[in-house]
């Protein structure tokens, strides 16, 4: 994930990763784990893993992330439209 990240500059691994499947599902199974750790069941994350992946910038839930980078780049391509 390291590597990935500093090729890349973000942790958002595809599930489908040609270069590394086995990194893509990791990655995937380390977001269902996080979801399984906030629904209070029982889950296999532990704390200084989660600790280190935040360090690392992980984006636990994509599809939040995803739909905050719309608005910004909505709200940019809105700013650069207006005329003063």
């Amino acid at each position: 994930l390291k590597e990935f990240y500093l090729a890349e500059g973000h942790c958002r691994v595809p599930q489908r990763y040609h270069l590394s499947p086995a990194l893509g599902a990791w990655v995937t199974r380390q977001r269902l784990q996080y979801r399984l750790l906030e629904q209070g069941k029982p889950n296999s994350l532990s704390r200084d893993r989660v600790q280190a992946l935040n360090a690392l910038g992980f984006t636990w839930k994509i599809k939040e992330a995803t739909g905050l980078l719309e608005m910004v780049l909505t709200g940019l391509n809105q700013g650069n439209t207006k005329t003063s």
